[in-house]
C-alpha cells in the first residue's frame, strides 16, 4: 500500500467515525450508510479537494452526496417533547412504535 493510499484510507475512517459523532450513531450504522448511499465513493474520488475542507463541511457534503443517492442525512426525530439527531437508512429504518413524526432540518 503506497503512503497516498493509506491517506486516503485514515481520511475515510475519520470521516466515518466523525459522521457518526455528529449523527449520534454507532460506527458500523454510520460506514454502512456511507457506503449504501455512495459517501465513501465520493471521498475517495474527490480526497485531494476534500481533504483540504474543515470536517464541518465535509460532513455536510456527505450528507448532501448520500441524500442525493436516496439517503435521509440530517433529519430530526420528533419523539415526545425531545428531539434527537440521527441518520436513517431508508432500507433500515428502525423506529420505537410512539415516533410521532418526521420533519426534514430546515
Amino acid at each position: 500500500m503506497t503512503e497516498t493510499d493509506q491517506n486516503v484510507l485514515d481520511y475515510i475512517v475519520v470521516c466515518i467515525n466523525k459522521f457518526a459523532d455528529r449523527y449520534k450513531m454507532h460506527i458500523r450504522e454510520s460506514y454502512i450508510y456511507l457506503s449504501r448511499y455512495k459517501g465513501i465513493e465520493f471521498l475517495k474520488e474527490f480526497y485531494d479537494a476534500e481533504h483540504t475542507l474543515s470536517f464541518e463541511e465535509v460532513l455536510d457534503d456527505l450528507a448532501a452526496i448520500c441524500r442525493k443517492n436516496g439517503g435521509i442525512a440530517g433529519w430530526k426525530l420528533f419523539h415526545g417533547p425531545k428531539i434527537a439527531w440521527r441518520v436513517f437508512c431508508r432500507y433500515n429504518m428502525k423506529i420505537m412504535e410512539d415516533i410521532r413524526c418526521y420533519a426534514p432540518i430546515p
